[in-house]
């Protein structure tokens, strides 16, 4: 008899740990990492029978981009080694913040009570890198494309009244390190030689693997005191608005991820 309850009591003991583990969501805790370049933070990991998946939310505490390759994430289980079922790149921009859902999926039960993820994938981006000289482009124009090293440019559409000129571009970075796109560098030019910065300065730079696009608008505003921009021969002044950088590991410890409750 007393060996009949122990047994029983063992499969209640048993029972109680499978229905935690075994619940429809497993729930795990967050973690976080830093160094002087990146801070990292892993947050929301949940696991159901057919995926685990968790938010990573990185910053870069520097003037350089923080670029994430989600493709060489590890996800280490009680069964074994799994990859991502995502792999497009995420970057930070200099001082800011970026987020992304990564996920493993198929072939396994996710609901775990730990696993180990081996955060792979984590480059510095020099926001210096080689400047690539664009020519000075004219409006109105006389050509809608040029290049400028690896990079492809193509006007798009154009604005130019009074008091303003807009200008909107494509670009393709045809490489194979890193393309920085840097708009606000660029200045327009009038006759006399003065030079006038984007009125648009928040726009932001953007960061390109080989075949990768950006868009953007230069707007510039002159008052009309000092050139009719309707009438006027006008030229965009590139300066270091297209540069090439390459890419630097960051090695990130793994991180332990432990089940805090399922349901």
């Amino acid at each position: 008899m007393k060996k009949l309850v122990a047994v029983v009591g063992l499969l209640s003991v048993c029972a109680g740990v499978f229905a935690q583990v075994k619940g429809k969501t497993v729930y795990y805790g967050n973690a976080d990492w830093e160094n002087d370049q990146v801070k990292i933070f892993i947050v929301d990991a949940v696991a159901q029978a057919g995926y685990s998946k968790y938010k990573i939310r990185f910053q870069s505490k520097t003037k350089d981009f923080i670029a994430y390759y989600p493709s060489e994430t590890t996800f280490t289980f009680s069964f074994g080694e799994t990859k991502t079922t995502r792999d497009k790149m995420q970057f930070a921009k200099p001082y800011e913040f970026a987020t992304r859902v990564v996920e493993t999926a198929g072939g396994y039960d996710y609901r775990q009570e730990a696993y180990s993820l081996a955060l792979n994938g984590v480059y510095r981006v020099s926001s210096e890198g080689k400047v690539h000289q664009a020519p000075d482009f004219k409006l109105p124009h006389s050509t809608v494309q040029f290049n400028a090293g690896p990079f492809s440019v193509s006007l798009l559409d154009r604005v130019q009244k009074t008091d303003v000129t807009a200008a909107k571009f494509k670009v393709i970075y045809n490489g194979d390190k890193i393309g920085i796109v840097d708009p606000v560098k660029a200045v327009c030019r009038i006759p006399n030689g003065q030079e006038f910065a984007v009125f648009n300065v928040g726009v932001k730079p953007n960061i390109l693997e080989q075949g990768g696009e950006d868009r953007f608008t230069l707007d510039y505003r002159i008052p009309a005191r000092v050139i009719d921009m309707q009438f006027a021969e006008l030229f965009i002044v590139w300066k270091d608005c297209f540069r090439e950088s390459e890419k630097e590991p960051i090695k990130v410890p793994n991180f332990e991820m432990k089940m805090t409750s399922s349901k």
